[in-house]
């Protein structure tokens, strides 16, 4: 109940009560109230060992109403919880031969890359390069060094905080495109091993092959790699669940389609169109997926720029499982 100083008519007096994650251990809750003054005020307590109907306050933390000038003591929540992460799920690199600085030989560092993500605010990007990992490793090398100026206090310009997504986007036999996204210490090398498990022999960078598996057994791979497989804009050109013009049919198999969307663990498909149909035949399940979108950027000078296309992801942090448990 309310002790001495604690208000109880007019809207004062206890207004939230939480208890700490760890409350049957440490015996610390947290009582949110107002006070006789009128101010809000978080209130720490720790119940007594010998106890624990009995608590004890530790630190009172006030947040003055009035304009008096005061400085406010903030008291800092010690467990995290979860706030919105805007996330690009589908990017390229010059490691994608279809993109201008490829075919045209076109100069761009890894730093700059990363910069054009930074400056329109993106806190997390897929790098999805064609059947290539070539530029993860490259990109890691050059953040980690960004990061070590800005540690040192003389950090790049533009340079905020950014988490990388190790992936690649899969040509799969049939004519699908499959974005496998992998957690942040992924490399390269994990890249390539998963190219091979699935069985593709075209060029690293290129769609001039598919896999020789087929499209289930390809998410199947991506799942035991311990990655995310994510059907790339399945709405539109090579994507799983397009239909034909004017129709709801599937313009792939209906049998194929519907074994992929059967794969235990498929959570997600990238979705460029809200306005395009779901094919008739799986519509029941539309559901079930999360709809995600990116920038699928091979380029800085159309629309499909950094910043054009995401998704706001809540995560406690940006970690491959937070991404598993939000979609």
């Amino acid at each position: 109940e309310p002790q001495e100083g604690e208000g109880t008519t007019q809207d004062r007096g206890l207004l939230g009560f939480a208890t700490a994650p760890d409350f049957a251990a440490s015996g610390i809750f947290y009582l949110y109230l107002t006070n006789l003054a009128g101010d809000c005020e978080v209130r720490r307590y720790r119940t007594l060992a010998g106890n624990r109907d009995r608590a004890k306050l530790q630190r009172p933390h006030v947040h003055k109403s009035g304009g008096g000038g005061e400085k406010v003591s903030r008291l800092r929540w010690p467990y995290p919880g979860s706030c919105w992460w805007k996330f690009d799920f589908h990017t390229h690199t010059p490691a994608s031969h279809d993109t201008p600085w490829y075919m045209q030989n076109l100069s761009l560092s890894p730093q700059d890359w990363l910069l054009r993500y930074m400056a329109v605010e993106i806190d997390c990007v897929a790098v999805t390069d064609h059947n290539s990992g070539a530029w993860i490793d490259t990109l890691r090398a050059a953040y980690e060094g960004m990061k070590a100026q800005a540690e040192q206090g003389q950090p790049p310009t533009g340079f905020r905080a950014l988490t990388l997504f190790p992936g690649v986007e899969i040509s799969v036999q049939g004519g699908v495109h499959v974005l496998a996204l992998f957690g942040p210490e992924a490399t390269t090398s994990d890249i390539d091993t998963l190219l091979g498990r699935v069985g593709y022999a075209g060029t690293k960078g290129n769609s001039d092959a598919e896999t020789s598996q087929s499209l289930q057994h390809v998410l199947q791979a991506v799942l035991d790699s311990g990655a995310i497989p994510i059907p790339a804009h399945v709405d539109s050109a090579k994507g799983l669940l397009r239909v034909n013009p004017g129709t709801r049919e599937c313009a792939l198999s209906a049998h194929m389609v519907k074994q992929a969307l059967a794969v235990d663990g498929v959570l997600a498909v990238e979705w460029c169109d809200l306005a395009n149909p779901w094919p008739q035949a799986v519509e029941s399940q539309s559901n079930r997926f999360a709809r995600v979108l990116g920038s699928d950027c091979h380029t800085f000078r159309n629309s499909n720029q950094p910043g054009g296309s995401y998704t706001w992801v809540k995560m406690a942090n940006p970690t491959l499982e937070g991404l598993r448990l939000a979609l």
